[in-house]
C-alpha cells in the first residue's frame, strides 16, 4: 500500500506532466522568481542613453578626421603623380605643360592650367583622340578628372564629395628662374576655380619663398595647388608639391 510519503501532490504533478523526466531523472523545480521578466528601470535607460551618447560625441570627429586626412593622403599621392609625369614631359618636350607656345591657352583664357596640364599628360602619344587615358607620362583614373566650375577635364582633388580644382601654374619660361615672382607664374590661369575662394594671404604671397624674399617656390618651374580642410585655396592647409607654409 501507498503511504502519505507517496502521494504526489497536484502541483508536482502538473510540473511532471509539463517536465517529464528523461532516464530516471526528476527535472529540477523551478523558482518562481526565475520565471519572471525583468525590464529596465527608467535610471538605467537613462544611464545607457547618456554613454550612448557620450562616445558618439568622441568616436563622430574622430572618424570624420580619419576620412579627412585619408582623403588629403590621396590628393597628395596624386599630385605627387603628377609632378612626376610633369617632369618626365619636360625631359622629351624641353619645356613644361603651358611654358611654350601652349601658354597662349592660359594667358587669353581660353583654358585652365588645370585642364592644360590634364591634356597634356593623359593624351596618349600616338593617338590623341583616346584621351583621357594612360600615356608613358602619368597613369590615369576616372576620379583624376571632373567638371568643376563648368570646366569638363579638369584635375580634381581626391575627396569623396564636392571635389575641387588641383590647380596647374607653369612657370613664364621667357622669364628664366631669376624672374620675379609676379613675371613667372600667373593667377589668372586658374581663376575660374579660385575666384571668391581664397584665404585672405593671397595667390602671390602664397607662393613666395621664405628662404628667398621676392622669389617664388619652385622658380623656373611649375606649382601644384589644391584645397586643405577648409575648403578655401592659398592658405596653410593646402596640399601643394612646394615646401607648405
Amino acid at each position: 500500500m501507498s503511504g502519505p510519503a507517496d502521494t504526489i501532490s497536484p502541483a508536482k504533478t502538473k510540473l511532471l506532466r509539463k517536465y517529464p523526466a528523461k532516464d530516471g531523472m526528476v527535472p529540477p523545480r523551478r523558482c518562481r522568481c526565475c520565471s519572471l521578466k525583468r525590464g529596465f528601470s527608467l535610471m538605467e535607460l537613462i544611464v545607457v542613453i547618456a554613454i550612448i551618447a557620450l562616445l558618439t560625441s568622441i568616436l563622430v570627429p574622430m572618424v570624420g578626421s580619419a576620412i579627412a586626412l585619408a582623403e588629403r593622403a590621396r590628393t597628395q599621392s596624386y599630385i605627387t603623380a603628377l609632378g612626376i609625369g610633369t617632369q618626365r614631359y619636360e625631359a622629351e618636350h624641353e619645356f613644361f605643360p603651358g611654358a611654350g607656345q601652349d601658354r597662349l591657352t592660359l594667358d587669353n583664357g581660353t583654358g585652365t592650367g588645370s585642364q592644360l596640364l590634364a591634356k597634356a599628360l593623359f593624351t596618349p602619344k600616338k593617338n590623341p583622340t583616346e584621351f583621357p587615358t594612360n600615356t608613358a607620362y602619368c597613369d590615369f583614373k576616372p576620379s583624376y578628372l571632373a567638371t568643376i566650375a563648368g570646366k569638363d577635364d579638369t584635375l580634381s582633388e581626391q575627396v569623396d564629395s564636392n571635389p575641387l580644382a588641383i590647380c596647374y601654374y607653369p612657370a613664364n619660361k621667357a622669364v628664366g628662374y631669376k624672374g620675379s615672382i609676379a613675371g613667372q607664374y600667373s593667377e589668372s590661369h586658374n581663376n575660374h576655380y579660385t575666384n571668391g575662394n581664397t584665404g585672405s594671404e593671397g595667390f602671390f604671397d602664397f607662393i613666395e619663398d621664405d628662404r628667398q624674399i621676392g622669389k617664388p617656390y619652385k622658380s623656373g618651374e611649375f606649382l601644384l595647388i589644391a584645397p586643405g580642410k577648409d575648403r578655401l585655396y592659398f592658405t596653410p592647409d593646402d596640399v601643394t608639391n612646394f615646401l607648405n607654409k
